[in-house]
């Protein structure tokens, strides 16, 4: 049974994960998948009868399959007769009590994740020292790491995470591995409140990740955290730097909404910082952007941005001109159009006369029936809008 570790381990929870080439092993009771998991500098003698060592390779296989319900079951019951043989320590067992584990945290089950990982973190760290196991600690320890992160259990987190970057350093695994594990004990860090450390980390993994070409959209991801910490810092200068960074990684494209949404909180910092400029072409490529995409929460804090970025140039008349040319580009019934004419509201209650305002908004009224009909479903938030200034618009709103 010719299994490897590459496809074992294959998770979207572990992407760094790197499988050790294939070891050899002259036991013929040991369980080939528990084999494949132990790198094992002095090989242990096994304890574990044939029969169980062939039941945990058909558990092993049905996980390979997906049958999770199977593996389980027959998992549990390896684990039960590794009790009643006084095996509860043994490195199969622990083997056991991963790929359980392992189970639970692809089903999002992250609390009975950790209590089996736990179990096999326990079993296999005191077998370290005897035999040698870091890249198989590195992947146990990035599990509880993540699971506990989302239990939001961020002190167990952090040291799982701690131990998951000492065993892949130990290990000498590559500089991109290194550096996706430095990126997420930064973010766990951050959540932990340990601003400072967890910038620490994310300049390490930025430094780590800028020497590999295929990893350029993750390198854009970890300035914008950069960004996220400095402006958390009060550092508003270093913040629009990093910011920048990750909106002119050239990768950080294929996140385009997130690249909206940087851009849009660039702007809004060099608004700011009186950089007027540089924010009205950052909230220029963020409509860009975002006008491409379809509208969600996250193009909705776009725009709000964009509205935050003139008022702070106050430039309520320019701010109108900008939103008028994002409704007229939005698709009929997105979701962005309440939103859109809630900033024109509120910056037309500051420009011109009642009568200026009501003509403006009449206009826009005009423009949509002339593109998309008198029936058009999102007419009655035009004349809902229009209410707040004209009273005999409320009839419209209440049809």
């Amino acid at each position: 049974m010719q299994r490897t570790l590459k496809n074992l381990y294959k998770s979207n929870f572990l992407p760094c994960f790197k499988a050790p080439a294939p070891f050899i092993f002259k036991s013929p009771y040991l369980s080939l998948s528990h084999k494949k998991f132990y790198n094992f500098s002095t090989e242990p003698e096994s304890k574990v009868p044939q029969n169980l060592a062939e039941k945990l390779d058909n558990a092993t296989a049905l996980f390979h399959e997906r049958n999770y319900t199977e593996s389980l079951r027959l998992f549990h019951e390896c684990l039960r007769s590794f009790k009643e043989h006084g095996l509860e320590q043994d490195l199969d067992a622990a083997y056991a009590h991963f790929i359980v584990s392992r189970i639970h945290h692809e089903k999002n089950e992250h609390e009975q994740a950790v209590i089996a990982g736990e179990k096999a973190f326990k079993i296999s760290e005191k077998a370290e020292k005897e035999y040698g196991m870091l890249n198989q600690l590195s992947v146990l320890t990035s599990i509880l790491g993540i699971s506990y992160m989302k239990l939001k259990n961020y002190d167990k987190a952090e040291e799982y995470l701690r131990k998951c970057l000492h065993y892949k350093l130990r290990s000498e695994e590559p500089q991109l591995v290194i550096g996706n594990y430095h990126e997420i004990l930064g973010q766990c860090l951050l959540k932990n409140g340990k601003t400072q450390e967890a910038l620490d980390h994310f300049m390490q993994a930025a430094e780590l990740l800028s020497v590999n070409k295929k990893e350029l959209s993750k390198l854009g991801s970890v300035y914008y955290e950069i960004g996220e910490v400095y402006l958390s810092l009060g550092q508003k200068e270093d913040a629009l730097n990093y910011y920048t960074k990750a909106i002119e990684n050239k990768a950080f494209e294929k996140n385009a909404v997130q690249q909206a949404y940087a851009a849009s909180k660039a702007g809004l910092l060099a608004a700011k910082i009186k950089q007027q400029t540089l924010a009205k072409d950052l909230s220029n490529k963020a409509i860009e952007i975002a006008t491409q995409c379809p509208a969600d929460q996250t193009v909705l804090a776009v725009y709000s941005n964009i509205e935050q970025i003139y008022k702070e140039l106050g430039q309520p008349l320019e701010a109108l001109n900008v939103f008028k040319g994002i409704l007229s580009s939005l698709p009929e019934n997105s979701i962005a159009v309440n939103q859109i004419l809630k900033s024109i509201t509120y910056m037309l209650a500051g420009v011109g006369t009642k009568q200026q305002d009501i003509n403006f908004l009449r206009d826009l009224i005009s423009a949509h029936i002339k593109k998309y009909g008198e029936n058009s479903p999102q007419l009655v938030f035009y004349y809902h809008h229009l209410a707040n200034f004209d009273k005999n618009a409320m009839r419209y709103n209440e049809a």
